[in-house]
């Protein structure tokens, strides 16, 4: 008994890793593309996105999305805030008062990540996003759609530092 327990315990968490589509309140989001995010020459983290099947990708923002990222390394999550922050700002200039509520949010939303930790952004147009950890935990969440949308905009937006990672999550 205790053997295959172990097995479907194993055999669930593998499907979830080789998933290509993902649920969203009985929503089926499909993989739309996924990349590694390099720094230097270290691996930071593999991000992927998830539409609904036969969205735009021009329409990014008209329905749900998710997009997650699965770390390569841990990181202090303070670290993870203020690099949300400067990558928005980066985007389109923030005001002093924006940083700080952004870095406040951000404090309060991203923990200490470990290797493997995933961390997933799921955005719906009337709710903004919510984030979780590891597909169990909601661990903060983002009601303003404009901030949300500008928070995505990190990796999907095209005033990215991160071109080709864009180009491979929106398979472009």
């Amino acid at each position: 008994m205790k053997k295959l327990l172990f097995l479907l315990l194993i055999l669930g968490h593998i499907s979830t890793i080789y998933s290509s589509e993902m649920m969203v309140n009985k929503d089926k989001l499909e993989l739309s593309g996924e990349g590694m995010y390099e720094w230097m020459w270290l691996d930071v983290y593999t991000a992927k996105l998830f539409l609904p099947k036969g969205q735009s990708k021009d329409e990014l923002y008209s329905k749900k999305l998710i997009l997650e990222l699965e770390y390569k390394m841990s990181l202090n999550g303070k670290d993870i805030a203020k690099q949300s922050v400067k990558e928005m700002n980066a985007q389109s200039s923030l005001s002093a008062q924006k940083k700080e509520e952004f870095m406040k949010l951000f404090e309060s939303i991203f923990p200490d990540v470990e290797k493997g930790d995933r961390i997933s952004a799921q955005f719906d147009k009337e709710k903004g996003i919510r984030f979780y950890l590891n597909e169990e935990k909601m661990i903060g969440e983002m009601t303003n759609i404009e901030d949300s949308k500008r928070f995505l905009d990190i990796w999907l937006g095209k005033e990215t530092s991160g071109p080709e990672l864009r180009k491979s999550l929106l398979n472009i």
